[in-house]
Protein backbone atom coordinates (compact mmCIF):
# COMPACT_ATOMS: atom_id res chain seq x y z
CA UNK A 1 0.00 0.00 0.00
CA UNK A 2 1.37 3.39 -0.97
CA UNK A 3 2.17 5.75 1.85
CA UNK A 4 0.19 8.96 2.19
CA UNK A 5 1.99 11.92 0.66
CA UNK A 6 1.84 14.62 3.34
CA UNK A 7 4.33 16.92 1.62
CA UNK A 8 3.07 20.46 0.99
CA UNK A 9 1.79 21.04 -2.53
CA UNK A 10 1.62 24.28 -4.49
CA UNK A 11 -2.05 25.19 -4.83
CA UNK A 12 -3.35 26.45 -8.15
CA UNK A 13 -3.48 30.23 -8.04
CA UNK A 14 -1.05 30.45 -5.12
CA UNK A 15 2.01 32.66 -5.72
CA UNK A 16 5.51 31.28 -5.23
CA UNK A 17 8.50 32.99 -3.64
CA UNK A 18 10.57 35.47 -5.63
CA UNK A 19 13.56 33.12 -5.45
CA UNK A 20 11.45 30.30 -6.92
CA UNK A 21 10.34 32.52 -9.79
CA UNK A 22 13.92 33.67 -10.39
CA UNK A 23 15.20 30.08 -10.47
CA UNK A 24 12.45 29.07 -12.91
CA UNK A 25 13.27 32.03 -15.18
CA UNK A 26 17.02 31.37 -15.04
CA UNK A 27 16.46 27.69 -15.88
CA UNK A 28 14.05 28.49 -18.74
CA UNK A 29 16.28 31.15 -20.29
CA UNK A 30 19.17 28.69 -20.29
CA UNK A 31 17.22 26.35 -22.57
CA UNK A 32 17.05 26.76 -26.34
CA UNK A 33 13.78 28.08 -27.69
CA UNK A 34 11.46 25.57 -29.32
CA UNK A 35 12.15 25.58 -33.07
CA UNK A 36 9.37 27.03 -35.17
CA UNK A 37 7.60 24.81 -37.67
CA UNK A 38 8.65 25.19 -41.26
CA UNK A 39 6.05 26.56 -43.63
CA UNK A 40 6.15 23.31 -45.62
CA UNK A 41 5.18 21.36 -42.48
CA UNK A 42 2.03 23.40 -41.89
CA UNK A 43 -1.36 22.69 -43.45
CA UNK A 44 -2.11 25.16 -46.23
CA UNK A 45 -5.07 27.47 -45.62
CA UNK A 46 -7.16 26.13 -48.56
CA UNK A 47 -6.67 22.61 -47.18
CA UNK A 48 -7.75 23.80 -43.73
CA UNK A 49 -10.85 25.49 -45.17
CA UNK A 50 -11.83 22.36 -47.10
CA UNK A 51 -11.29 20.23 -44.00
CA UNK A 52 -13.45 22.49 -41.85
CA UNK A 53 -16.16 22.58 -44.53
CA UNK A 54 -16.14 18.78 -44.62
CA UNK A 55 -16.31 18.57 -40.81
CA UNK A 56 -19.22 21.00 -40.70
CA UNK A 57 -21.05 19.19 -43.50
CA UNK A 58 -20.50 15.84 -41.83
CA UNK A 59 -21.55 16.86 -38.33
CA UNK A 60 -23.65 20.01 -38.62
CA UNK A 61 -21.80 21.23 -35.51
CA UNK A 62 -21.72 25.06 -35.57
CA UNK A 63 -18.27 25.06 -33.95
CA UNK A 64 -16.81 24.19 -37.37
CA UNK A 65 -18.79 27.01 -39.01
CA UNK A 66 -17.39 29.36 -36.36
CA UNK A 67 -13.88 28.13 -37.13
CA UNK A 68 -14.43 28.84 -40.84
CA UNK A 69 -15.68 32.34 -40.03
CA UNK A 70 -12.64 32.94 -37.82
CA UNK A 71 -10.23 31.88 -40.59
CA UNK A 72 -11.74 34.54 -42.86
CA UNK A 73 -12.18 37.22 -40.20
CA UNK A 74 -8.58 37.03 -39.00
CA UNK A 75 -7.29 37.24 -42.58
CA UNK A 76 -5.73 33.78 -42.87
CA UNK A 77 -7.65 32.92 -46.04
CA UNK A 78 -6.39 36.09 -47.76
CA UNK A 79 -2.87 36.37 -46.33
CA UNK A 80 -1.89 32.75 -45.60
CA UNK A 81 -0.72 31.20 -42.33
CA UNK A 82 2.52 33.11 -41.75
CA UNK A 83 1.54 36.63 -42.87
CA UNK A 84 -2.01 36.10 -41.67
CA UNK A 85 -0.74 35.00 -38.26
CA UNK A 86 1.58 37.99 -37.93
CA UNK A 87 -1.24 40.33 -38.98
CA UNK A 88 -3.76 38.75 -36.61
CA UNK A 89 -1.32 38.91 -33.69
CA UNK A 90 -0.61 42.59 -34.32
CA UNK A 91 -4.31 43.46 -34.66
CA UNK A 92 -5.30 41.45 -31.60
CA UNK A 93 -2.54 42.14 -29.12
CA UNK A 94 -0.59 45.12 -30.47
CA UNK A 95 2.73 45.30 -28.65
CA UNK A 96 3.70 41.87 -27.29
CA UNK A 97 4.11 43.40 -23.84
CA UNK A 98 0.37 44.19 -23.79
CA UNK A 99 -0.27 40.48 -23.45
CA UNK A 100 1.99 40.35 -20.41
CA UNK A 101 0.27 43.40 -18.93
CA UNK A 102 -3.15 41.79 -19.40
CA UNK A 103 -1.93 38.68 -17.56
CA UNK A 104 -0.66 40.81 -14.66
CA UNK A 105 -3.98 42.63 -14.50
CA UNK A 106 -5.88 39.33 -14.36
CA UNK A 107 -3.80 38.11 -11.41
CA UNK A 108 -4.08 41.43 -9.58
CA UNK A 109 -7.84 41.84 -10.07
CA UNK A 110 -9.06 38.24 -10.08
CA UNK A 111 -6.60 36.62 -7.66
CA UNK A 112 -5.81 39.58 -5.43
CA UNK A 113 -2.05 39.35 -5.94
CA UNK A 114 0.26 42.32 -5.55
CA UNK A 115 1.76 43.87 -8.68
CA UNK A 116 5.32 42.65 -7.86
CA UNK A 117 4.21 39.04 -7.29
CA UNK A 118 1.95 38.99 -10.37
CA UNK A 119 4.80 40.41 -12.46
CA UNK A 120 7.22 37.75 -11.20
CA UNK A 121 4.71 35.02 -12.09
CA UNK A 122 4.28 36.36 -15.64
CA UNK A 123 8.02 36.82 -16.23
CA UNK A 124 8.79 33.28 -15.06
CA UNK A 125 5.85 31.55 -16.74
CA UNK A 126 6.18 33.22 -20.15
CA UNK A 127 9.99 33.45 -20.19
CA UNK A 128 9.95 37.20 -20.78
CA UNK A 129 13.42 37.94 -22.22
CA UNK A 130 15.81 40.47 -20.73
CA UNK A 131 19.17 41.09 -19.08
CA UNK A 132 18.20 39.53 -15.75
CA UNK A 133 15.10 38.39 -13.86
CA UNK A 134 15.17 41.44 -11.57
CA UNK A 135 15.65 43.86 -14.46
CA UNK A 136 12.78 42.37 -16.45
CA UNK A 137 10.35 42.29 -13.52
CA UNK A 138 11.20 45.87 -12.50
CA UNK A 139 10.65 47.20 -16.04
CA UNK A 140 7.45 45.22 -16.64
CA UNK A 141 6.00 46.32 -13.28
CA UNK A 142 6.83 49.93 -14.20
CA UNK A 143 5.08 49.53 -17.55
CA UNK A 144 2.07 47.92 -15.87
CA UNK A 145 1.64 50.86 -13.47
CA UNK A 146 1.91 53.28 -16.40
CA UNK A 147 -0.70 51.21 -18.27
CA UNK A 148 -3.02 51.41 -15.26
CA UNK A 149 -2.51 55.18 -15.01
CA UNK A 150 -3.38 55.52 -18.71
CA UNK A 151 -6.71 53.76 -18.16
CA UNK A 152 -5.82 50.27 -19.47
CA UNK A 153 -5.64 51.08 -23.20
CA UNK A 154 -6.70 47.82 -24.81
CA UNK A 155 -6.39 46.13 -28.20
CA UNK A 156 -9.11 46.17 -30.83
CA UNK A 157 -12.27 44.63 -29.36
CA UNK A 158 -14.68 45.32 -32.20
CA UNK A 159 -13.80 43.43 -35.36
CA UNK A 160 -10.87 41.03 -34.95
CA UNK A 161 -12.14 37.46 -35.13
CA UNK A 162 -15.77 38.55 -35.65
CA UNK A 163 -17.88 35.42 -36.22
CA UNK A 164 -20.84 37.31 -37.65
CA UNK A 165 -23.21 37.11 -34.69
CA UNK A 166 -23.61 38.83 -31.32
CA UNK A 167 -23.43 37.90 -27.65
CA UNK A 168 -25.02 39.36 -24.57
CA UNK A 169 -22.09 39.33 -22.14
CA UNK A 170 -22.39 39.45 -18.36
CA UNK A 171 -19.76 39.93 -15.63
CA UNK A 172 -19.16 37.05 -13.26
CA UNK A 173 -20.81 37.41 -9.81
CA UNK A 174 -23.16 40.07 -11.23
CA UNK A 175 -20.69 42.86 -10.41
CA UNK A 176 -19.75 45.62 -12.86
CA UNK A 177 -16.61 44.69 -14.80
CA UNK A 178 -14.38 47.59 -15.89
CA UNK A 179 -12.22 46.68 -18.89
CA UNK A 180 -10.81 50.18 -19.39
CA UNK A 181 -12.30 51.14 -22.76
CA UNK A 182 -15.57 49.43 -21.97
CA UNK A 183 -17.62 48.62 -18.87
CA UNK A 184 -19.90 45.58 -18.58
CA UNK A 185 -22.87 46.30 -16.28
CA UNK A 186 -24.57 43.54 -14.26
CA UNK A 187 -27.53 43.56 -16.68
CA UNK A 188 -25.21 42.69 -19.57
CA UNK A 189 -23.90 44.27 -22.76
CA UNK A 190 -24.50 43.28 -26.40
CA UNK A 191 -21.25 42.84 -28.35
CA UNK A 192 -19.93 41.18 -31.50
CA UNK A 193 -18.60 37.66 -30.93
CA UNK A 194 -14.95 38.57 -31.51
CA UNK A 195 -11.72 36.97 -30.32
CA UNK A 196 -11.45 39.52 -27.51
CA UNK A 197 -14.69 38.36 -25.90
CA UNK A 198 -13.96 34.68 -26.51
CA UNK A 199 -10.69 35.03 -24.60
CA UNK A 200 -12.52 36.64 -21.67
CA UNK A 201 -15.06 33.80 -21.75
CA UNK A 202 -12.29 31.19 -21.80
CA UNK A 203 -10.51 32.92 -18.89
CA UNK A 204 -13.69 32.82 -16.81
CA UNK A 205 -14.08 36.61 -16.66
CA UNK A 206 -17.54 36.70 -18.29
CA UNK A 207 -20.52 34.55 -19.14
CA UNK A 208 -22.37 34.90 -22.42
CA UNK A 209 -25.74 34.39 -24.06
CA UNK A 210 -26.07 34.27 -27.83
CA UNK A 211 -28.35 36.93 -29.28
CA UNK A 212 -30.94 35.42 -31.69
Amino acid sequence: MAENDNSPKQKIGTPKSKDAYRQAWDAAMGQPSRPQSKASELMKVPELVRALEHMFGSTGDPIFADALAAVTSYGFEKHGLKRGGDRAEALTFGDLDEGYLAQIRFMVERRGWTVPVATQEVVARFRVPGQSFDTVTHELARRYRAWVAAGFPSPNIDDVGDLGYSWLVFPINDETLNLGRIVIPPEGLTVKATGFWRRLLRDGSIRVQRVP
